[in-house]
């Protein structure tokens, strides 16, 4: 069931996505995508789990070269978006760190990442 957390990286998936957007606009847009719902469904039937995620994510960094654009960065943007409703400690630990980066090469993923972390605080706040 990789074949999905795959789908992020592919072209169709850029393609699909459009243009890039400002993060609060392109985390709606991230959530409506059929390939990111596959992931969410995916997690969801436990097809697949953070460990999955995990790996897949250090893979996915053995592509990083410095001074050129990450290709990965919007599969990380949607993968903050699939992890931003999810409880454990994976998906809170993989956000907060996202959100951090501060690198050229990835100018979209950790801004995604921080509306995400934003939008957990606030329902955070909401329940209690």
């Amino acid at each position: 069931m990789l074949n999905v957390l795959d789908a992020l990286s592919s072209e169709e998936f850029e393609v699909g996505l459009g243009p890039i957007l400002p993060a609060r606009a392109l985390r709606r847009r991230l959530l409506r995508m059929p390939q990111v719902r596959a992931v969410s469904d995916a997690l969801s039937r436990q097809t697949i789990t953070d460990d999955d995620i995990g790996a897949h994510v250090s893979r996915l960094f053995s592509d990083f070269r410095a001074g050129e654009r990450f290709e990965h960065d919007l599969a990380l943007a949607a993968l903050a978006v699939v992890l931003e409703s999810r409880g454990t400690r994976f998906a809170e630990d993989f956000l907060a760190k996202l959100s951090r980066f501060r690198l050229a090469e990835m100018p979209v993923s950790p801004r995604v990442a921080a509306e995400c972390v934003a939008r957990r605080k606030l329902h955070e706040g909401a329940k209690s």
